[in-house]
């Protein structure tokens, strides 16, 4: 039967495919150099979102994979989130007699999963961070970057022409009438949209001529909390909030921001900048109650006069963020419009915004010809086919009416009187069933088929019609989604690349602090006399050849220690504890005692039907065989049941007993794990004292047969070295990283074989063995990596201290020998914090790394 594998890695945003090749035995890739010409190695199945397309993965591998049975195995790769997007394909009415689906032998962490431990790491660095660089203005950036991007905040950008009825959206999404719809706007103005944390506070923000202005709304009140009545914008805004002091929250911020508008209108442009904060309460909908923290930024039309502009304004808005969700607005009668190819560009060239979940909103659809009940499947073809989709389509088409939206969270209270008399005259085509036009917009969508599935099932159950049927509950469902789950990817690929680069960063520092410390000790040099820098070039020399030997025969000074303590499990053994622990189980769930019953009643079935065929050879009448064929009836009956009964018991009896073993295996991981550590660590001290004490011998021995020095500074010198300190280790008990690696544990995979419920001991044997062997070269690593700093560190001081007394008549000299023993130190410190550095990146790259199932 024909194979093919699919290998989705939403962190690298990339898929790749295998088939199986019967006649060698293995999995080969399907590319260009196998010569495969396969439509599976297009960009579109290749770098789109896997949830957007596996619809079209799947009926490409059935096209083009099947054999002549007509069947055809997937072994899928990648997130369980994304495995399930899959099985909701295979298992469909299209696919459920063809494509058999199966798990892989590795997978990936869902996104939403390791974010939280990703920013407890982050936590732990912003420290270290803090105190690794002499200049925190070469940081700042990259913190503020990634602070952004891994906070809660979820940035949607809403894009679209002017006549599109984007305010309206947005409005709706908010649940309150605040963007004021009219006239097109003369400047590239952005608005910023945050949920205030209270129910009964609004602020808006923005710069007046260089001054910041902040106003506050309250339930009756107002206040400038920022901004003086010196400017007469101030004065004139604040004359016509008094007069509205009384209105509704909604109306007094709408108000505010209308007139900022025809403030700028009217002539001061430059009174405001291109920036306005609103921060205002959610009303309604699922977004009233959501945990997602939700950005958004309203942009001027694309059609603009000050398109290029605008643009400049968002990116500059947008600063930080690095998940942004894009949203584009249009009409149906304009989805074919052919004057937005920059748009399309600038969205695609903006590192803040993931074009790969484009949303595209086609609003007033009320009001569009559209046909009745959904879309054919032609319809969406050639609404596919149209300029915008074509260019932008990814995550899906929603089709949605912002007035009825808004309408079903505010109860048909507007702000504009237009709005309210349009949802009077068709709020009931949305909330009745009955009625003769009755409209659901959802079933227009047009969205990958489970993910359209999915968010009909949602929309026909929720319990507010007018909201659901208007469009608007899909669309903050699947920006829901989008928040809980996509944007994750993001947010981990992103911490992952901060701490590349302030690795690299760090680099750049001890580079040029090494650098600094070798002028200065060539400064030294060249002010010595000829005798005193001969010895000292020597010592030091000598120093650096002792340091490289060393460090270069650990690893085969070590090689046995390493092998020694990886311990490896065998099939035999854990089968014995497997047993064991069943035999335990039966004991205590009374499986013999059962199973006894069972066979009680067996018996009792055997003999009695040899009674009942008795009495029909003897009395072969109708009555009779009623008689038997009820007792019959009810005795193979209880037989079933009581066989059902014991095999639920087994069933039991080895959940539990695979409970048991495979929590002795992770405690058993985990001491082994740590008694490995500890032998490496004393057997990697016990060579590091040696080798100390070799360096000293060897550097005493430079001093005491040189011509240059009298006995007396040779007995001087020699003393310095042989009492100097014995290096210090850093105690694996502090250390974080290997902490990290005890709590880690022992990662389980699916060790059940079918349907049998017990453990596939071989794999699990396997596993243990090989995550051990994993762990004790990440143990060693750290422990070398550590222990090697420790002696560098180490010889810099002797030297230091052995330079002092070289020079320590010169007072110049002596100075600059303090300022080299002090840039070691910071190289020591530098080198030690990029090490913890890259063991954090380490730990997160884990985290988004395969596992081994």
């Amino acid at each position: 039967m024909s194979k093919i594998k699919i290998i989705s890695n939403p962190y690298q945003k990339k898929i790749e495919y295998q088939r199986w090749n019967e006649s060698v035995g293995q999995w080969i890739a399907v590319d260009l150099e196998n010569n495969e010409n396969s439509r599976l190695l297009s960009d579109e199945l290749t770098t789109t979102f896997f949830p957007f397309i596996v619809q079209k993965i799947v009926g490409v591998i059935v096209n083009e994979y099947q054999d002549d049975s007509g069947k055809i195995d997937i072994v899928f790769e990648g997130t369980e989130d994304e495995y399930k997007d899959l099985q909701e394909v295979c298992t469909a009415d299209e696919y459920h007699d063809i494509a058999a689906l199966f798990k892989g032998e590795r997978c990936l962490e869902n996104a939403r999963d390791i974010l939280p431990d990703i920013k407890n790491i982050f936590e732990s660095i912003k420290p270290l961070i803090a105190t690794s660089f002499v200049s925190m203005d070469k940081i700042a950036v990259e913190i503020k970057r990634f602070t952004d991007a891994s906070e809660d905040k979820i940035p949607i950008c809403i894009l679209g022409n002017y006549s599109s009825g984007k305010s309206t959206f947005i409005n709706a999404l908010i649940g309150r009438e605040i963007l004021p719809s009219g006239d097109e706007p003369i400047t590239a103005k952005i608005y910023k949209i945050e949920r205030s944390q209270q129910p009964d506070r609004a602020y808006v923000e923005f710069e007046c001529a260089g001054e910041a202005i902040k106003l506050r709304f309250e339930e009756n009140n107002y206040r400038f909390t920022m901004g003086t009545n010196e400017k007469p914008m101030i004065r004139q805004l604040n004359k016509m909030l008094g007069k509205i002091k009384n209105e509704s929250l909604t109306i007094r911020v709408n108000k505010t921001i209308e007139f900022v508008n025809n403030f700028v209108m009217n002539g001061d442009e430059d009174c405001v900048p291109d920036l306005i904060k609103i921060t205002v309460p959610f009303v309604g909908g699922i977004w009233e109650q959501t945990s997602a923290e939700f950005v958004i930024f309203d942009t001027p039309g694309s059609n603009s006069a000050s398109n290029d502009k605008h643009f400049q304004v968002l990116k500059k808005a947008m600063e930080g963020f690095s998940n942004g969700l894009p949203v584009y607005v249009s009409e149906l009668d304009s989805l074919d419009s052919t004057d937005n190819e920059a748009l399309y560009q600038e969205i695609r060239g903006m590192k803040e915004l993931d074009d790969r979940f484009t949303m595209i909103i086609v609003n007033k659809a009320d009001v569009a010809k559209l046909p009745k009940g959904q879309h054919s499947k032609e319809d969406e073809e050639r609404i596919l086919s149209l300029a915008i989709p074509r260019n932008l389509y990814s995550e899906g088409i929603y089709f949605v009416s912002s007035i009825m939206g808004l309408g079903s969270k505010n109860r048909g209270e507007f702000v504009d009187e237009h709005y309210a008399e349009i949802f009077e005259d068709q709020a009931q085509k949305y909330s009745d069933p009955s009625s003769r036009f009755h409209k659901s917009l959802y079933q227009y969508n047009i969205m990958p088929a489970q993910l359209k599935l999915r968010a009909v099932e949602q929309s026909a159950r929720y319990s507010d019609a007018l909201y659901a049927n208007s469009g608007l509950y899909a669309i903050e469902q699947e920006m829901q989604t989008f928040a809980g789950k996509y944007s994750a990817y993001n947010k981990c690929q992103q911490s992952h690349l901060f701490l590349g680069r302030v690795i690299q960063m760090t680099s750049g520092e001890i580079e040029d602090t090494i650098k600094e410390r070798a002028a200065f000790k060539q400064q030294i040099i060249e002010k010595l006399d000829s005798d005193r820098k001969e010895l000292l070039e020597e010592i030091e020399k000598k120093s650096c050849e002792l340091e490289s030997a060393s460090i270069d025969q650990y690893d085969l000074y070590m090689q046995p220690a390493v092998e020694m303590v990886q311990r490896v499990r065998s099939v035999k053994e854990l089968e014995e504890a497997e047993e064991e622990y069943i035999k335990i189980q039966m004991e205590q769930q009374g499986y013999d005692e059962t199973e006894g019953e069972l066979k009680d009643a067996r018996e009792a079935l055997y003999k009695n039907l040899k009674e009942n065929i008795a009495k029909i050879l003897k009395s072969p009448n109708k009555s009779v065989f009623k008689e038997i064929g009820t007792d019959l009836v009810n005795d193979a009956k209880e037989t079933s049941e009581n066989d059902n009964i014991l095999r639920e018991k087994l069933k039991d009896i080895y959940n539990a007993a695979n409970d048991e073993l495979l929590r002795e295996i992770s405690s058993d991981f985990t001491a082994y794990s740590k008694e490995s550590q500890k032998k490496l660590e004393e057997e990697s001290r016990g060579y590091w004292e040696e080798k100390i004490t070799h360096i000293k011998n060897e550097l005493a021995a430079v001093v005491t047969e040189s011509a240059k020095l009298t006995d007396e500074r040779k007995d001087e010198l020699t003393g310095i070295i042989f009492d100097f300190e014995d290096i210090v280790f850093e105690a694996s008990a502090d250390n974080v990283f290997i902490k990290e690696e005890f709590e880690r544990g022992f990662r389980f995979g699916n060790f059940v074989i079918g349907r049998s419920e017990r453990l596939n001991i071989d794999k699990l044997t396997k596993k243990y063995n090989s995550e051990m062997a994993g762990l004790v070269q990440v143990l060693y690593g750290k422990i070398s990596d550590s222990h090697k700093q420790s002696l560098r560190g180490w010889k810099e001081n002797l030297i230091s201290l052995i330079r002092e007394r070289i020079v320590e008549y010169n007072p110049t000299l002596r100075d600059q020998n303090r300022i080299i023993k002090d840039t070691s130190d910071k190289i020591e410190e530098l080198e030690k914090r990029q090490s913890q550095l890259n063991q954090y990146t380490e730990n997160i790259w884990k985290m988004m790394d395969w596992i081994e199932t």
